[in-house]
């Protein structure tokens, strides 16, 4: 027998296993951009570097007026006092997530149906019979009171 010196095939890596190459970080591209690209304007032709709103299109002096009626303030505030209830039971029975009561998308929908009756809210929010046992009756409630007053 020939004495050989052992030469591993595998280089110091494990057969089977996948080596990912090593990249330095300056190898890396940035996530910076140009100075060109970031401004959205156009340059000034004027000497003073201040811009008021009448040489700049895109900034208002104003916010447009928002113009809701009766109906509309009604259903914020029906929605505000279903929220405020989802919170108060959440306190009172130590509920880490608000949404285990009843989801943003159930008082929403309770606001634009205004339920009356117990089984008409579980179909409207799809709440199950055993939570509508549990926290159903004052959302019931708050939705009784909204349909009546948008009856008067």
């Amino acid at each position: 027998m020939v004495n050989r010196p052992t030469v591993s095939t595998t280089h110091g890596r494990i057969p089977g296993r996948r080596t990912l190459p090593v990249v330095s970080s300056r190898a890396l591209p940035t996530m910076s951009r140009p100075a060109a690209t970031i401004r959205r304007s156009a340059p000034s032709t004027s000497s003073t570097t201040s811009s008021s709103p009448a040489s700049n299109p895109t900034c208002t002096s104003s916010p447009i007026p928002i113009i809701r009626s009766a109906a509309d303030k009604a259903s914020e505030d029906c929605l505000k006092e279903l929220q405020a209830m989802r919170q108060r039971i959440q306190a009172r029975k130590n509920i880490r997530s608000p949404g285990s009561i009843l989801t943003d998308t159930g008082l929403k929908a309770i606001v634009e149906k205004l339920p009356l009756t117990d089984r008409e809210l579980m179909l409207v929010t799809n709440m199950k019979e055993e939570a509508y046992k549990l926290y159903g009756a004052p959302f019931l409630e708050i939705s009784k009171k909204y349909f009546a007053a948008k009856r008067a």
